[in-house]
């Protein structure tokens, strides 16, 4: 037992150095494609703390470094530990990126929504039957509330990304888990905006991204609801 717990350590560490620098670089990588710096903001996003590149790349690293020991001490070195790494490492590098520019490249989006697919083909958490249904059920949902919303006050509260990444955590976590995803980061992130508007005495019709608070409780339903893990 304790030669499994020291290996499980041992493993999240490695994970954990090994991962930091190959996210950043990932998500370097995907700005440059966008024609962005990953170092100078862009004007979607107007709250000036999420214009601090170095505040929110340490904040990458220790998710990862978090999420790497967690997921080793949960599920061990096996198919389903490396896969919660994989997921969690697509999801903080998307929100890194969500919180300096307001965008979700398709690039990681749909490339992690295939992945959640074919890794549940090959036998992994859930069938491919429930991978298939909650990527469109997430897609789907997310575009209603955006219809209804935009019909309601004539804004747009979420973008297009917004839609692709609730597919692709409905395609690794599957169609069960879209009511509870939708929930907490709706929740979460209407506290959070309450939060920085009042801190920052900003405009009440301020945007602020949603992907940071999808791909949080995406990690929150993965390590603590999912059922098909135990």
């Amino acid at each position: 037992m304790n030669n499994q717990v020291n290996e499980a350590w041992i493993a999240g560490l490695v994970l954990a150095a090994l991962g930091s620098p190959l996210w950043v670089l990932v998500g370097r990588q995907v700005m440059v494609w966008l024609g962005r710096s990953w170092t100078d903001p862009t004007k979607e996003v107007s709250i000036a703390l999420f214009h601090e590149q170095k505040w929110l790349d340490w904040a990458l690293i220790l998710g990862w470094s978090l999420v790497c020991l967690a997921a080793m001490q949960r599920w061990g070195i096996s198919k389903s530990g490396l896969a919660a790494v994989l997921l969690c490492g697509g999801l903080l590098t998307l929100a890194r990126i969500d919180l300096q520019t307001g965008l979700l490249p398709d690039v990681l989006t749909l490339s992690w929504m295939w992945l959640g697919m074919l890794f549940h083909l090959s036998g992994g958490w859930i069938s491919l039957s429930a991978s298939v249904a909650g990527a469109a059920l997430g897609y789907c949902l997310l575009w209603i509330i955006f219809t209804l919303y935009k019909w309601k006050t004539g804004r747009e509260g979420m973008g297009y990304g917004d839609f692709k990444l609730t597919a692709a955590l409905g395609a690794w976590l599957g169609v069960q888990a879209i009511p509870s995803l939708v929930l907490y980061a709706s929740v979460t992130g209407a506290l959070m905006g309450l939060c920085v508007q009042w801190w920052q005495r900003l405009p009440v019709a301020t945007a602020i991204p949603f992907g940071p608070f999808l791909a949080l409780a995406g990690i929150l339903i993965l390590f603590y609801d999912y059922a098909p893990l135990g």
